[in-house]
Order: C-alpha cells, then structure tokens, then sequence
C-alpha cells in the first residue's frame, strides 16, 4: 500500500486519520506542522500528503509550496483536510497551488477512504509551483481572517468572563 504523510496541528486529527488509513493497509507518517512535514517528506518521500491548512510555523498552503520547489518531492500528492467553514477560501488557493482535493472537516470515514483511493489510484501529475503574488494575496487574506476570528473570539470569551 502507499506511504501517507498526515499533517495537523490537532493530534486527535492525526491521530484519527492515522487509525484509519492504517487498519486500511497504509503506512502513516505524522507531523503536527509545516516545517516537521516538509522534513520528513525530503526524508521518507511519502506517495501522499494529507494537510491541513492553517497551522502555526508552517501552514499547508507554504507546504504545498516548498513541497513544488524540491524536484525530488515536486510530484508528491496532496489532500487538504480542512474545516468545512473555509471551503471557499480553500477551494481557491487549493486550485492556485495544485491541489485538487479537499476532505472538509468533520468527514465521514468512508468519504476520506474514497478520496485517498482516488487520489493514490490516479497518475501523478507534473505540479506547478503557484503564481506568486495572487496566491501571496489569497493566501494572506486566508490567514488574516482566520486571526480575525480567533481574536474576536478570545475577546468575547474574555466580556463573558468579566460579566461574571
């Protein structure tokens, strides 16, 4: 079977998607960032990358990106496996990057399966390293509201916590 990186900040996710790729005969490598990713796939040259997408040191837009940039994993397949709430934005810089499919988060066991045999069961494609300054803008759009919202909910948790 084939050799799956997974990438997620979120170790529940990690480790759900490597409980069930495993007990479906793949072998599953980890990383909880980017950067640890990135490492290990110019190590263990996985057959697929499965990522998230925001992430902190390294998200899997950059990943993608410096994954196209090393000739050795340039065709490396990638799933983006993220929060359904993103699906626009995702979609997009996806398309921008190379990346053709997405699992949206939660997803049922049988939909991952069948993306992942899908994408494994395909040729691979020669990647293209995204067009530099519309994905720059995408993509710091993208981590701009993310940051938005994670600080619009801090503050209302921090009110809730003062009315008391």
């Amino acid at each position: 079977m084939a050799k799956i990186l997974i990438v997620d900040d979120k170790s529940v996710n990690r480790e759900f998607l490597s409980t069930l790729l495993s007990y479906g005969g793949h072998s599953v490598l980890e990383a909880a960032d980017g950067a640890e990713a990135l490492a290990k796939a110019s190590v263990e040259l996985p057959d697929l990358v499965i990522t998230d997408v925001l992430m902190p040191i390294m998200d899997g837009y950059e990943l993608v990106r410096q994954l196209r940039n090393d000739p050795q994993i340039a065709n490396t397949q990638v799933i983006f496996y993220t929060a359904s709430y993103h699906e626009r934005e995702a979609r997009s810089l996806a398309a921008s990057c190379g990346v053709h499919d997405l699992i949206f988060k939660p997803a049922e066991p049988e939909q991952i399966l069948a993306t992942v045999s899908k994408v494994l069961g395909g040729s691979p494609t020669n990647q293209e390293t995204p067009a530099s300054t519309e994905f720059d803008r995408e993509h710091l759009r993208l981590l701009t509201n993310k940051l938005v919202a994670n600080v619009n909910a801090k503050t209302q948790s921090g009110l809730r916590f003062e009315l008391k």
